[in-house]
């Protein structure tokens, strides 16, 4: 089981910087919306975090690795993910950032809260109330 969890990090890793490298041409969006797989984040003063202080990724970006994750509690294709970056941010939590942003969509920060709670997931969870980041 050890193995092919990770294999499948590393699939996704090299799956990650194969688009990245890719023409902007050749990039996929990762669903209907949002932005290109590959494609740098929008410029995003702050969002805030599930208790909702305000938080700024300036704080963050460029200054270390980061890797950031959309979700949202009803998304099968995050639950079905959280495993492997929850090994993730316990394996590189001390040399890469992890952010959650939640979308808005059908969600609440409390509801999000809860399930980060429930689920004793660690990292850094933002909410995207006005859909800035996607």
């Amino acid at each position: 089981m050890q193995t092919c969890v990770r294999a499948r990090t590393w699939s996704i890793l090299a799956l990650g910087l194969v688009l990245a490298s890719a023409s902007p041409a050749a990039r996929a969006s990762a669903q209907e919306g949002g932005i290109a797989v590959g494609a740098q984040a929008p410029s995003v003063a702050t969002l805030e975090t599930l208790s909702g202080a305000p938080f700024s990724l300036a704080d963050v970006v460029g200054k270390r690795p980061v890797l950031i994750e959309f979700w949202a509690t009803w998304c099968p294709l995050c639950k079905e993910l959280e495993p492997t970056l929850q090994q993730a941010r316990e394996r590189y939590g001390d040399r890469v950032v992890f952010i959650g942003i939640g979308v808005p969509n059908n969600q609440t920060p409390e509801r999000q809260r809860q399930f980060v709670e429930e689920r004793k997931m660690s990292g850094t969870f933002l909410f995207d109330r006005t859909s800035a980041a996607i």
